[in-house]
């Protein structure tokens, strides 16, 4: 797919400079002048009226963002084309060579434009994963926010798009306030930004009314230094920034159960990448959006409070808030020195921040550890768990239990390269019943392991799996999805898995594997820790897909710590 969609960008490309150049310089550059005027009145407008989309209550409002851009810029250059026509009915003559060059060069420049703009637009719509193989950005598995390689554009359109739309904000076409105080430095940056909560859940809301979320209080604490960050806090915070010298900032912010912002169900799903912060230098007057180092959630009744590092892995902040009641969230941000808070942005919303508290330093441990807000959450352990609540084997291999047929795995759909499992889920009992399903040459061994990784294969037993759910039941947790902590570089991490596969007497099998972390985030749910008859002695394989030179710490559930992460010598594949 995406070869086709580059082959069609060049193949635009080309038809406009032809196209133009056949109609003649005077037509291809009143053309390119109602492609400038119109992308200046599109993004003139884009703000309010999006805002006024998402109160209108209807489908039409989770995708006010990108159906503003692109309606309005359809029907602006519809009408600047009219009037040019009516008013220019007579062509200037030149002669054939100027008219088919420089026509087709003001055809290309328009054709860049129109192609850059649609990208844009088009990563402001709720479009789970990639646009035809169209995904400039990515999320590493530390949580960090960069440039997909295999994403991009062969023409970057969308950059020089992008690029250009910014300067007319800050030149000629310039209102009361630039694009770049309003959205960012980098237009398409914060556009694909925009688009990537679907890789935390393709179901979650990507807008946010005027009326569901507002700034309850900013604190600013000076000086951080790393012995200020005891605890859970510090485990997931140290190493994200320069602790030395650091200026944190926590934003609380208020959500009520309004129009488009949360889910059908009236939950508030909200990964890192929907909040962002913008920040500028008074001297020298440069911007920067920042994404949060962390939050705390805070249930409505103010009696649940969790507090997890903004990583991937960490899912998104998640929680229901019924009529009439407030959900309260925290996040966290590291200010660079000489940098001032402008506004949050909340799913493209803005919040300006016109004045914060500076607090001194020594109280940060008890705005992040005191113990209302260490009851639960990823980070902070809300049950005893000194001891390991399960017995689970761990080895570092990509090997499945037991081989498959590839052509079961051919049957039932899933993804398979080079005798591995990429992506894809299955359930039953293969060809071959109680035998060995994978006899013969074509087998299905391994789960797909990418270069620069390695494979953590956890096994659970039914004796394991029973701890584990009492472990939950114990600790009323709402957060079933399993983890794995692991310290990279000196930084102290965490990731979900990337899949499982399940296994009871009689060789039936269920697993469930994802091409990436991304996608494995969507099925969080879907790892089996249901307890069958004893008879049926159920085991469990849960893989964790980690960067090299990687160390397991500890696995865990929810909230609950399982067990430290020990892998011998011996075990290692």
């Amino acid at each position: 797919m995406q070869i086709i969609l580059n082959l069609g960008v060049v193949a635009f490309l080309v038809g406009m400079t032809f196209f133009w150049g056949i109609q003649g310089a005077l037509s291809a550059l009143l053309h390119l002048v109602a492609v400038v005027v119109a992308l200046a009145i599109t993004f003139a407008l884009w703000e309010p009226l999006s805002l006024r989309l998402v109160e209108t209550g209807a489908l039409l409002a989770l995708n006010a963002w990108g159906v503003s851009l692109l309606a309005t810029f359809a029907l602006t250059m519809g009408l600047l084309r009219f009037a040019s026509n009516k008013a220019v009915q007579k062509n200037i003559h030149f002669s054939q060579a100027v008219n088919q060059v420089v026509g087709g060069v003001f055809g290309l420049a328009a054709g860049i434009l129109t192609a850059g703009f649609i990208f844009i637009a088009v990563s402001f719509l709720p479009i789970a994963g990639d646009i035809g193989g169209y995904d400039p950005l990515k999320v590493e598995l530390d949580g960090r926010i960069a440039e997909n390689p295999e994403g991009g554009l062969w023409i970057p359109v969308d950059r020089w798009a992008g690029n250009f739309i910014a300067m007319m904000s800050n030149g000629a076409m310039r209102g009361g306030r630039p694009m770049a105080d309003a959205i960012g430095p980098d237009l398409l940056h914060e556009a694909a930004v925009f688009r990537l909560a679907t890789a935390y859940d393709p179901n979650l809301s990507l807008v946010a009314g005027r009326n569901a979320v507002s700034l309850a209080e900013a604190q600013m604490y000076t000086n951080v230094r790393e012995e200020h960050l005891p605890g859970a806090a510090a485990r997931n915070i140290r190493g994200r920034f320069n602790v030395e010298g650091a200026r944190l900032l926590f934003l609380s912010l208020n959500w009520v159960n309004h129009v488009a912002t949360l889910d059908n169900r009236g939950n508030l799903r909200l990964p890192p990448t929907q909040v962002r912060l913008l920040v500028t230098n008074p001297q020298t007057r440069a911007r920067r959006v920042l994404e949060p180092v962390g939050g705390v959630r805070r249930d409505p009744g103010g009696t649940d409070h969790r507090f997890f590092a903004n990583n991937i892995s960490s899912h998104y902040l998640f929680s229901s808030v019924p009529e009439g009641l407030t959900l309260r969230t925290d996040w966290v941000f590291s200010v660079p020195e000489g940098f001032e808070p402008r506004f949050v942005r909340v799913r493209n919303l803005r919040i300006p921040i016109r004045t914060y508290q500076t607090i001194d330093v020594g109280q940060i441990a008890g705005q992040i550890t005191q113990p209302e807000l260490a009851i639960s959450g990823l980070a902070n352990v809300a049950m005893d768990t000194t001891g390991a609540v399960a017995d689970i084997r761990f080895e570092q291999t990509d090997r499945l239990p037991v081989a498959l047929s590839s052509n079961w795995g051919f049957m039932t759909g899933i993804s398979v390269e080079s005798q591995a499992i990429r992506s894809g889920s299955s359930s039953g009992t293969p060809p071959g019943g109680t035998s060995d399903p994978g006899r013969g040459p074509q087998r299905i061994e391994r789960v797909n392991l990418p270069a620069g990784n390695i494979m953590i294969r956890a096994e659970l037993t039914y004796e394991d799996l029973r701890a584990v759910l009492e472990a939950v039941r114990q600790s009323a947790d709402d957060d079933r999805g399993f983890w794995l902590d692991y310290q990279l570089r000196g930084d102290s991490l965490r990731v979900a898995p990337i899949g499982y596969f399940r296994i009871e007497q009689g060789n039936r099998y269920r697993f469930s594997f994802a091409a990436s972390i991304q996608d494995a985030l969507g099925q969080r749910g879907d790892i089996e820790t249901r307890l069958t008859d004893r008879e049926d002695n159920p085991r469990v394989f849960i893989y964790f897909l980690l960067q090299e030179d990687s160390r397991p710490i500890s696995m865990g559930i929810g909230s609950v710590t399982l067990q430290d992460v020990t892998i011998s010598e011996g075990r290692m594949n």
